[in-house]
């Protein structure tokens, strides 16, 4: 009788030994499994983090200290269209020939490092199409740093195919909520603080609204060609404004695209 009782216990024993080394092995996948993790999600950029790239600068009212100007007033809307971000956005006048808004002179500029992009979101009205979109940044020591899209009809500032009139691609499309990038390079902004923007146009109406820059871990893909157009459809067919709101009368300042003709 003491042998069946031997190997019982034996069995016995065998048995607690591979249940134990399998909760072991259990246990060491399990820790393999979250270290590849961390380690994945330290190596990857997710959508979350992408999207922290984004600076707004100018987003329901322009940036702390600024002083507005132009040849056009600052006008602010709520409705007509909605706004992309926040709960109003600003609103160039109907107008033929060159016309703007700017401001200069904010005490919270905009820091641009290297391979930052520059950004402002746009909604051309589709019954007073503007024949060109431009924009402006001073960083202090000119307006000389300018992006345009659609004809080359403002040509009285800057030079073509520098910094200081970069042409970026035809006009976007109307009707619709759409994301002007363009890379700080490309206008000299890299390493520069920027404490102006104009929001410049020839011919027709614009609606304008959040602007700032995109870092380098929110930049666009590779596939993606320099001075992309990305939209955003917001359904929001634009009228003429009836929201009785008064416009914001800025103080007179110089503008920028005429201020700007000196060069280098």
């Amino acid at each position: 009788m003491g042998e069946p009782k031997r190997e019982i216990a034996t069995i016995r024993i065998a048995l607690m030994l591979l249940l134990l080394a399998i909760s072991v092995l259990a246990l060491v996948g399990c820790l393999g499994q979250e270290d590849e993790e961390e380690e994945k999600g330290g190596g990857e950029t997710t959508s979350a983090e992408q999207a922290t790239g984004n600076v707004a600068w100018v987003d329901d009212e322009p940036p702390e200290g600024a002083l507005l100007g132009g040849n056009e007033e600052w006008k602010w809307v709520e409705v007509v269209p909605t706004p992309f971000s926040g709960t109003r956005a600003h609103q160039s006048n109907v107008s033929e020939g060159y016309h703007q808004h700017e401001f200069t002179g904010a005490s919270a500029p905009l820091s641009v490092n290297r391979g930052d992009r520059l950004f402002a979101y746009v909604y051309l009205d589709p019954a007073n199409e503007p024949e060109e979109v431009m924009l402006q940044w001073n960083d202090g020591t000119g307006w000389d740093h300018r992006a345009y899209w659609g004809a080359d009809k403002i040509v009285d500032v800057g030079e073509e195919g520098t910094e200081s009139r970069r042409y970026m691609g035809p006009l976007p499309p109307a009707g619709e909520w759409v994301r002007l990038e363009v890379e700080a390079s490309e206008v000299g902004l890299e390493d520069r603080e920027v404490n102006g923007m104009a929001f410049t146009l020839y011919g027709g109406r614009a609606t304008w609204d959040v602007a700032g820059k995109a870092g380098y871990a929110a930049a666009p893909t590779e596939s993606e060609p320099e001075g992309a157009i990305s939209q955003d459809a917001v359904p929001a067919p634009l009228v003429p404004d009836s929201t009785g709101e008064q416009p914001e009368m800025a103080p007179t300042e110089s503008v920028p695209a005429e201020s700007a003709t000196e060069q280098p």
